[in-house]
C-alpha cells in the first residue's frame, strides 16, 4: 500500500540530521521519530509501497525480518490513526536511499509531544489584538 502525507496544509514535517519532526497543526501535537521510524516515514514520503520498504530495512532488523515486519505494520496504523498519513495511489518513486544502521534496525517507535499543543494551535490572522501576536483569548 502506498500512503502520502494526510492533510499537507496541517501536517508538515523536517529532517533534522537523524530525526524527522512532524508537527499536526490540526491538533497541536507534534511527533519524533528516529532510526527505522525516519527511514519508515520517508520511505513512504517517497511513494515507496509499504511492503517495498519493510522489504528493504527488515533483513538488518535487530529484532528478526518477522517481527519488525510486524512492528512496521503497527508504527503505520499509528501514524494513520494520528492522521499523519493517509492510503494513496501508486505512483513514480521518488529518492530513498535507508542510512546504514549500526547494530540493526530497532523497532520503529513513535514518541508524540503536546508540551507545544496551544502554542500550535494559535490561529495567527485571528488570534490577534492591539497587545500583539500571539495573544491566546480563552473562551
Amino acid at each position: 500500500m502506498h500512503y502520502d502525507v494526510a492533510e499537507p496544509n496541517l501536517v508538515s514535517h523536517q529532517s533534522f540530521d537523524d530525526e524527522i519532526v512532524i508537527a499536526h497543526f490540526g491538533t497541536g501535537i507534534y511527533y519524533s521519530l528516529s532510526g527505522s521510524a525516519a527511514e519508515i516515514w520517508l520511505g513512504l514520503c517517497a511513494s515507496f509501497d509499504l511492503s517495498e520498504v519493510q522489504a528493504t530495512l527488515a533483513p538488518h532488523a535487530a529484532a528478526g525480518p518477522e517481527a519488525f515486519a510486524a512492528s512496521v505494520d503497527r508504527f503505520v496504523a499509528e501514524l494513520e490513526t494520528a492522521g499523519l498519513i493517509r492510503p494513496a495511489a501508486e505512483r513514480a518513486h521518488g529518492a530513498w536511499t535507508p542510512a546504514a544502521p549500526t547494530g540493526g534496525w530497532a523497532l520503529p517507535q513513535v514518541e508524540s509531544f503536546s508540551d507545544m499543543q496551544e502554542l500550535l494551535l494559535l490561529d495567527p490572522v485571528h488570534d490577534t489584538s492591539e497587545a500583539g501576536w500571539p495573544y491566546v483569548v480563552h473562551g
